[in-house]
């Protein structure tokens, strides 16, 4: 299920300029073999304070949060990934 307009506002409310959000993003854009579906929040977080907001928040309503490096040696399905992906 998509993330809600809810959970996207406030997830835009913590970056709060310290860094980049996308929503239904398409991984294929961020990995090396250039396949995958679309993420529900792709994150580029500006600071330290803001992977922990962030982190904090989806942990506090049950939303999936795992990191993202460079992007390489990494597959995704067609069907994309639920949750939010924080880019380092």
């Amino acid at each position: 299920m998509p993330l809600s307009s809810v959970h996207r506002e406030a997830l835009l409310g913590l970056l709060a300029g310290a860094g980049e959000a996308r929503f239904d993003e398409p991984l294929s854009r961020h990995t090396t073999l250039r396949v995958g579906g679309p993420v529900d929040a792709w994150i580029a977080p500006a600071s330290i304070a803001t992977v922990m907001s962030v982190r904090r928040y989806c942990a506090s309503v049950g939303l999936p949060c795992r990191a993202l490096g460079s992007g390489s040696n990494l597959l995704v399905l067609d069907g994309g990934v639920r949750g939010v992906l924080l880019a380092t």
